[in-house]
C-alpha cells in the first residue's frame, strides 16, 4: 500500500511561530476566513488553502489526493506522489510552491525498516489478563 506524506513549511505572514503542529488545519479545512481576527492572511495563503483543502477533500472522497474534482483553481493541482516500499520516498512540500521533495534513498529506507522490524511492538509486550 502506498501513502502520501506531507511536509508543511509555510508560515502565516501575520505570526512568528513557524509551521507549528496542527497549523495546517486552518488551510485543510478552509478556515482562514474564520480566523481572520487572529491572522491577517495574504492572497498566497488563500491560494495555499485552496490547494490544500482540495487535496484533503479529494483524499476523503476517493483515497487519492490528486483526483476527485475538488480543485477549482486557475492552474492544475500539482501531482502529489505517493510513497511505496520499492519507490523513491518523497513528501509533498506545502508552501508557496507545492512540490515533491525526496527524503530518503531506497537503501536508507531499507536500513530504517530493518531497524524497526527488530523491535517488538509495545502492545505485544503488555501482560494478558
Amino acid at each position: 500500500m502506498s501513502a502520501c506524506q506531507r511536509w508543511r513549511t509555510h508560515v502565516l505572514s501575520s505570526q512568528n511561530h513557524g509551521a507549528f503542529h496542527q497549523s495546517e488545519i486552518m488551510y485543510a479545512l478552509g478556515a482562514l476566513c474564520a480566523n481572520s481576527d487572529t491572522y491577517a492572511c495574504t492572497k498566497i495563503e488563500f491560494e495555499i488553502q485552496e490547494k490544500m483543502s482540495s487535496y484533503w477533500a479529494n483524499f476523503a472522497k476517493i483515497l487519492n489526493p490528486n483526483i476527485g474534482g475538488s480543485y477549482n483553481g486557475s492552474k492544475s493541482l500539482p501531482h502529489w506522489s505517493p510513497n511505496s516500499a520499492d519507490g523513491i520516498q518523497v513528501v509533498m512540500e506545502l508552501d508557496n510552491q507545492f512540490k515533491n521533495v525526496p527524503i530518503a534513498k531506497p537503501k536508507q529506507v531499507v536500513f530504517i525498516m530493518d531497524y524497526f522490524h527488530q523491535h517488538v511492538p509495545y502492545w505485544k509486550r503488555l501482560p494478558l489478563d
